[in-house]
């Protein structure tokens, strides 16, 4: 499990073992404040275990309050555009990009996904990772307004299919859970094309789309079949809560994978 460890003196800590351990993930060390009446700032390091013979520190951020700055080191940074609609809240994807643009002497910037990788098109582009190195980032940093999750529909898509009723209802949920994971292929891989736009990230783009397509097609088919032979109905239009939990679902693989 990791934690967070205090490591030789009161200004530095490290999350879990030491550099060889398997779940180091980095430290953070205060900089500033220390004595002389100054105000704290903490910097975040974060351990790249693929890069060089022995790995390489790489800075991530800095902030006035060490538990901030540790949320830096393998944070979690998600898409920051606000949705309307069904279970409104901002996009619970992982940002791939970051757009940014200095206004007034100032730095914006917006963290997005691929899917949203359009928003703010004149403003410059930069992969989330090489963004952070550069100028650092905070999760959950302050955005207009407060972030709001997306209110998830409460569906376990294997426990329904173990629960079900029928077979045309257990298909139905498998179905369903299929196209979630062909949904998380679809926007990770989106993401790590906008991030990195090389065509063998192209094509892997452009093929896990038509995988999505064709399972979102083959869901709505099956849970036509389920509304018609369990329940006599005949609309095939897929309800919005079930497409919502997929996204969610989705979004969950997504974020899961990358941690």
């Amino acid at each position: 499990m990791a934690e967070w460890v205090q490591s030789g003196y009161n200004g530095m800590f490290r999350l879990t073992g030491g550099e060889s351990g398997e779940q180091y993930a980095g430290y953070v060390v205060r900089t500033q404040g220390e004595s002389g009446g100054q105000p704290e700032r903490w910097s975040a390091y974060e351990f790249h275990a693929d890069r060089g013979e022995h790995g390489e520190h790489v800075w991530i951020a800095s902030h006035a309050s060490r538990e901030v700055a540790q949320t830096a080191v393998k944070g979690e940074f998600l898409c920051e555009v606000y949705l309307t609609g069904n279970g409104p809240g901002h996009c619970p994807f992982p940002g791939s990009i970051v757009r940014h643009t200095i206004y007034k002497g100032k730095r914006l910037r917006t963290v997005l996904c691929g899917e949203h990788s359009g928003v703010f098109e004149g403003w410059d582009t930069m992969p989330l990772g090489e963004y952070r190195r550069t100028h650092g980032l905070i999760p959950d940093a302050p955005i207009i307004g407060e972030r709001v999750a997306p209110v998830p529909e409460i569906t376990c898509f294997v426990e329904s299919a173990k629960n079900a009723e029928t077979i045309t209802e257990r298909n139905m949920w498998i179905a369903m859970h299929k196209a979630a994971r062909a949904l998380a292929n679809y926007r990770f891989w989106y993401g790590h094309f906008v991030a990195f736009p090389i065509e063998p990230n192209a094509r892997q783009y452009r093929d896990t789309r038509t995988q999505w397509e064709h399972a979102k097609e083959h869901a709505e088919g099956i849970h036509a079949v389920y509304a018609r032979e369990d329940h006599g109905q005949e609309s095939a239009e897929l309800p919005d809560y079930f497409l919502h939990s997929i996204t969610c679902k989705a979004a969950e693989i997504v974020r899961s994978r990358k941690r």
